[in-house]
């Protein structure tokens, strides 16, 4: 069903040189890839319309843990990624974003001493319009050397607010049933922000849904905010 999309998607792919990039076939793709694929080759026609959706910045911040120093060091903002990666923490996205925005324990030298020991945490300077999380369900396993996929329930939210306050409101999420990234398949629930009914999409099929986070817990992969 989406075969002259992902047609397009992989013309624009090899005039970019991403020849690793392969969607013109029949095969199962990563629908976060393919999403990524799509909204990078589309906004070279409309760089202010992704701007308008997806732009906005993050910064990390680096703290000593050293007793005798305490310091703390801004790094270079960059700019935010279309698609936020998430891992699963708990039971629900809100401990997820918790967890996102957490301090990080990391291996740097601080710059005002010689101590490696230190915190990092990610803030967002500039939030994005439109919020679009990944949830990390497929795993590297090196016993068996291939891709596995969490199948762990989480439960998110109609709304969702992040540290600053800012709150966004649920638009949809695509789901995916199967063992993994390239099996299975994929289908999307629609959220209408005037009336707040659902409908799902299962490739050309459009319809009336009356499915809720725990129907699909065990499910979803990309929410949309």
């Amino acid at each position: 069903s989406t075969l002259t999309l992902r047609k397009i998607v992989h013309e624009e792919c090899e005039k970019s040189g991403q020849l690793l990039r392969s969607f013109n076939d029949n095969n199962q793709h990563d629908a976060a890839e393919f999403l990524s694929s799509m909204i990078e080759h589309w906004s070279k026609n409309s760089p202010r319309t992704k701007e308008a959706l997806f732009g906005g910045l993050s910064q990390k911040t680096m703290f000593c843990l050293n007793s005798n120093c305490n310091k703390s060091q801004p790094l270079q903002m960059e700019e935010l990624s279309e698609i936020i990666p998430v891992e699963f923490t708990g039971f629900t996205l809100e401990t997820c974003i918790e967890q996102f925005f957490s301090p990080e324990e990391i291996e740097r030298q601080c710059e005002h001493c010689e101590s490696k020991r230190c915190t990092q945490v990610t803030t967002f300077v500039q939030e994005p319009e439109t919020l679009i999380i990944q949830l990390n369900r497929f795993k590297y396993n090196q016993v068996d050397e291939r891709v596995i996929k969490i199948h762990d329930s989480l439960l998110f939210p109609n709304e969702v607010t992040l540290p600053s306050g800012s709150s966004f409101k649920l638009v949809a999420t695509v789901n995916h049933s199967g063992e993994s990234a390239d099996t299975g398949h994929y289908t999307c629930l629609v959220v209408n922000q005037n009336s707040g009914s659902c409908f799902l999409v299962d490739d050309t099929s459009v319809f009336p849904s009356e499915t809720t986070d725990e129907d699909i817990s065990q499910q979803v992969y990309l929410l949309f905010y």
